[in-house]
């Protein structure tokens, strides 16, 4: 294809082109790349001249033939051109341009006109432009009004921007402005009308122009409420009566230009504008809706307020509410209705609307208030009225349910009987465990005297033994036999794991070994395997004397006795008479000592838990008492190899061998390759126990456990135990730790390390203990005793192991009062008709009583005796805060309160006094060791004569016997009553009944003085029922369902200690960290 090119003017054809021969086209156009676009047709030598900027590295297709950059930007330049054999050149610059060829120009600092010239070899000249505009860069973005006020919903106008530069701009904020309010994005001018109110906020507007320069500003907005005010002199009126409407718009000058008033319905009263101010006097006919409408000066939507006035008939007023029945059982529920004078225009029941309804059914827990509340417009103050709901039953009402008791359960929610050494201090028993090849822990429960088994997730069942009585209230008839739950145990002390159809277990209390065989039904059956249930003897009688622990060695049974501290080889296989033999110690009845010796000339004292090492029989005993780990080989032969020998020294040293100190060592277990671990119980730690060969001595160190008693989970000595009994290990290297004070398991987890780190987290069973001041649902104690409870319903505790007083108001509210004063053992109190509270603190040297006053300030009380610490145990005060009563180790005494001088006489002890109590003329007190409940006069001017109330008569007899109470002939029997309260007589002043606390028996009990009967409110006994009145509850702390304790199954007390009553008659009672409450034990 050819084509003529003719010089500008000439008409004439200078040439033909066609394919192969080149012309010497230039094109020069921005980009990074050629282009191998046609070219438009030429004019005379030049056919296309364009600039542009680069983009993303390369030529801009949408080039011009104008551009705008910034200053120091870069521009590419392309054209298009014929030389005819002549020259083209690109000023400023003097830049030859080749063939459609690329140009960069950098760094431009002003705007710049480009010329392309091009000139024919006969002189002929054709020019073309292109522009580069260098944009300034934007500065100086300001508002018109740099700090704004507005009004929530009132129109704003426009509030516009101004930026020093050229070019268009782009506009953005940050944070987005209030509700209500834009930036226009083209102008950058603020406009709207703010919704929501704010503090004053400094927002940033960005301004970028076309070549992504840019600039910022502030502006200042803050929202402030709108200046409205509309109000009515009443809110209601009778039909007829008027009312005045006032407004004011006129605070902010300028801010509405006009105003309406309106009606619904419709009012032709009214004007048809209104001024900004001003007020009127309206006589509605109906219930009717005012709206007041103000247009914003700047324009927009108007703003409104509205308000009504009610045309009603009266205030609206209760007439009755009430509740059917008023005393439902635990769980149950009460129809509650109610009703009234003039339509309501709200109505609440405890907060919830039930404007709609006449009656409403509900589930009380404890005793329950219900609140109405209503009103109308015609009502000042809205009307309230309550009822109360009784809902009969045993309820926690603070603290928690966690820690010792009966529950079988996943994890934290099973309950474990705490240890009975714990409680009494003896050695009477050892929470052992034992593991089998499936890592199934069994536990035996010793206080609760049965036989529960964890599962590796941690469920908790129990094996055998009747659920949750303690040892102390454990009756067994013939040998105990049975299956499941139908057989009894007698403070089972150590279980053995056999195989998986066997399990062993020494009985304590019953002088026997008892075995466990899995039936086919998955349930066990309890038989005696050793000894005899009931009998006692040494070995020459083939009888058993308080069985500690056993281990299996070649299908004989070792097994440790505690009262002549021997090991025994009870060999199922030889003829009866001969099966027991003695491996070591045993030397005659009560023989203990420490002595390595062999055979009966070895002594013991208290062997608490052995281990065995299966390939050659060696013993490793821990032996409690001696505070020493022993070994004894299978020819009797004993040796000290851990421990103080032979001073029977304890401590809490790391060491080698007898340079160790232990402290009542309770559980051992032996590892695969030999390491021992020990459950130091008086330490409150676990030991391991590793040969060194190289010094032929046992290297003892600590692995958990701080040395002091407590709870807390952790690496190495950073958990902490209290009182750890039991010990096994699993096949995985874990130990499992029967943590007896706090009543759970504890599971010991090593690191993967050369030298083991263990770390402590809970498996099985739970303790809650603490001293949080918060609601009844979140608040925590800490072995709280004695209770008080006033007149308003206020609760006091003396919550003993915090060592500080708390408080319960009836709304939940639980605080800690007199805290001026640092007490070292709040033991008991009690308060007095003005509110005031009284506090024995039992471990002070000279300070015995600390009142508390109603606004909470602690001051001691000066008494005319001194006591001896920890010996005071009862306090009563008389209602008018006159007298004291203070019960302690030998006698009762009286006390003024307002000198401390102390009566003329006293009451000397004949047993055990603890709790007090007092009505208008008697005090009353509990005999803990004479098992009876006394009273004498109030008179101490001269000695009062004691008479006894109920309990023990004559023979202090212990027992858990309802009846009579008749003096000298009554068969009503208690078991170390500690604490009572007396509900009186409205019309006398005279104690009507008397509630116990009977500690030993984990039961509360009732003393019906007019009838001189005595029954079980709650308690412990052989009948596993809910709560109903009549029947009792098994000891137990329990699952718990809305705050209330179990609702089906055993649940009941556990060692209470404290006791109160509210003014309706409900029983306040500690037991373990929690409060516990009695709902309508009366039926009241």
């Amino acid at each position: 294809m050819f084509t003529r090119l003719t010089p500008r003017g000439t008409g004439k054809a200078l040439a033909y082109v066609g394919t192969g021969i080149s012309l010497g086209l230039v094109s020069m156009q921005l980009g990074c790349t050629n282009s191998n676009k046609a070219f438009e047709t030429p004019s005379p030598n030049i056919s296309s001249f364009l600039i542009c900027q680069p983009k993303q590295g390369t030529w801009d297709s949408t080039a011009t033939r104008t551009v705008n950059i910034a200053k120091g930007g870069t521009v590419l330049i392309r054209a298009n051109f014929a030389t005819t054999g002549g020259t083209a050149l690109i000023t400023p610059g003097n830049l030859t341009p080749t063939t459609n060829g690329i140009i960069t120009l950098n760094g431009i600092t002003s705007t710049t006109v480009y010329t392309l010239t091009v000139t024919s070899a006969k002189g002929e000249v054709s020019t073309s432009t292109v522009t580069a505009t260098v944009l300034p860069a934007p500065s100086n973005l300001t508002y018109a009004v740099p700090d704004a006020t507005y009004y929530k919903d009132v129109f704003v106008g426009t509030n516009a921007v101004s930026v020093t530069g050229g070019g268009t701009y782009t506009y953005s904020v940050t944070p987005a402005l209030p509700a209500g309010m834009t930036l226009d994005a083209t102008s950058g001018a603020i406009s709207g009308a703010p919704q929501a109110m704010s503090s004053a906020t400094a927002y940033t507007v960005t301004a970028v122009d076309s070549v992504g320069q840019s600039t910022t500003g502030t502006v200042s907005i803050k929202v402030l409420a709108t200046p409205v005010t509309f109000t009515e002199s009443v809110r209601a009126v009778v039909k007829g009566d008027s009312a005045t409407l006032t407004w004011d718009a006129t605070s902010v000058a300028g801010l509405f230009k006009g105003a309406t008033l309106t009606a619904n319905p419709a009012d032709a009263t009214l004007p048809a504008t209104i001024d900004l101010a001003g007020s009127i006097t309206v006589t509605p006919t109906a219930t009717t809706t005012y709206t007041l409408s103000l247009t914003p000066a700047a324009g927009g939507a108007p703003v409104t307020r509205t308000l009504g006035l009610t045309v009603g008939s009266g205030p609206f007023s209760f007439v009755d509410f009430k509740a059917s029945p008023a005393v439902t059982e635990f769980d149950g529920s009460s129809v509650l209705t109610w009703d009234y004078l003039n339509t309501p225009d709200t109505l609440t029941l405890d907060g919830a609307d039930v404007l709609s309804l006449t009656s409403k059914t509900v589930s009380p827990i404890r005793r329950q208030t219900y609140t109405l509340t209503g009103g109308n417009a015609l009502n000042t103050t809205n009307a309230t009225i309550t009822t109360a709901v009784a809902a009969k039953g045993f309820d926690l009402l603070a603290g928690s349910t966690a820690g010792p008791g009966y529950l079988d359960g996943t994890g934290a929610t099973a309950r474990f009987g705490l240890n009975s050494a714990a409680i009494s201090g003896t050695t009477a028993a050892s929470m052992n465990l034992s593991v089998d090849p499936s890592d199934n822990i069994y536990v035996a429960d010793s206080l609760l005297a049965n036989v529960r088994m964890i599962s590796p997730t941690g469920v908790v069942t129990t094996l055998a033994g009747k659920a949750g009585v303690p040892w102390i209230n454990t009756t067994i008839s013939g040998d105990g036999s049975g299956n499941g739950t139908a057989a009894r145990f007698k403070n089972p002390a150590h279980v053995l794991y056999v195989d998986a159809n066997t399990l062993y277990v020494t009985d304590y209390y019953t002088n026997s070994v008892r075995k466990l065989a899995k039936q086919g039904d998955g349930s066990w059956t309890v038989s005696t395997f050793a000894g005899t249930v009931g009998t006692y003897g040494d070995s020459s009688k083939q009888l058993l004397d308080d069985p500690l622990c056993s281990v299996l060695y070649n299908g004989k049974l070792y097994i440790a006795s505690a009262y002549d501290s021997s090991i025994r080889i009870f060999d199922p296989a030889a003829a009866a008479g001969s099966q027991f033999t003695v491996l070591a110690g045993g030397n005659g009845a009560a023989s203990y000592g420490l002595k390595d010796a062999t055979g009966s000339l070895a002594l013991f004292r208290t062997l608490s838990s052995m281990a065995i090492d299966p390939a050659n029989g060696t013993l490793y005993v821990a032996d409690r008492e001696n505070h020493a780990i022993r070994q004894v080989t299978q020819a009797g032969v004993v040796t000290t190899i851990a421990g103080a020998y032979p001073t029977a020294t304890a401590g809490n040293v790391d060491g080698s061998g007898l340079n160790a100190r232990f402290a009542r060592p309770a559980g051992i277990v032996r590892a695969s390759n030999g390491t021992l671990f020990v459950a130091d119980n008086n330490n409150h730690t676990i030991r391991k126990m590793v040969y060194n060969a190289g010094t032929s001595a046992w290297d003892v160190t600590t692995i958990a456990g701080t040395g002091v008693a407590g709870y807390k989970e952790g690496a190495g000595t950073q958990a902490a135990f209290n009182g750890p009994e039991g010990i096994t290990l699993d096949s995985a290297g874990n130990l499992y730790v029967a943590d007896a004070v706090n009543a759970l398991i504890r599971k010991l987890t090593p690191s993967a390390d050369a030298t083991p780190v263990y770390t402590t987290s809970p498996f099985a069973g739970s303790r809650d203990s603490g001293t949080t001041d918060e609601t009844i649902a979140t608040a925590r104690f800490y072995n709280p005793n004695g209770v008080a409870v006033d007149a308003n319903n206020t609760i006091y505790i003396a919550d003993e192991a915090n060592d500080v007083v708390r408080k319960i108001t009836p709304d939940g509210t639980v605080s800690t009062i007199g805290t001026g004063y640092t007490f070292t053992d709040p033991y008991c109190l009690t308060v007095d008709g003005n509110q005031n509270v009284y506090v024995l603190d039992r471990l002070a040297t000279t300070i015995k009583v600390v009142k508390i006053d109603t606004a909470g300030v602690a001051t001691p009380i000066t008494l005319g005796y001194t006591f001896t610490a920890n010996t005071p145990r009862g306090i009563a005060v008389t209602s008018d805060g006159a007298s004291l009563f203070i019960a302690h180790a030998t006698a009762i005494r009286k006390f003024t309160v307002a000198t401390g001088a102390q009566a003329p006489a006293n009451i000397a002890s004949q047993g055990s006094v603890n709790g007090l109590a007092v009505d208008g003329t008697s005090v009353y007190w509990t005999d803990f060791s004479l098992h009876s409940v006394k009273k004498a006069s109030q008179d101490f001017s001269t000695t009062p004569t004691v008479t006894v109330v109920a309990g023990g008569n004559t023979s202090s007899t212990s027992g858990f016997v309802d009846g009579s109470c008749v003096p000298s002939t009554g068969t009503a029997r208690f078991f170390n009553p500690v604490n009572l309260a007396i509900l009186k007589d409205p019309v006398t002043g005279s104690a009507k009944y008397i509630y116990v606390v009977d500690q030993s028996n984990h039961a509360i009990r009732k003393i019906d003085v007019g009838a001189s009967l005595v029954s079980t409110v709650v308690g412990a006994t052989e009948t596993v029922t809910n709560f109903n009145g009549s029947t009792s509850l098994v000891p137990a702390h329990l699952n718990t369902t809305r705050g209330t304790l179990g609702t089906a199954g055993t649940s009941g007390l556990y060692f209470p200690k404290g006791l109160g009553i509210t003014p309706a008659g409900d029983l306040i009672v500690t037991s373990g960290d929690s409060v516990m409450q009695i709902t309508a034990p009366e039926g009241q």
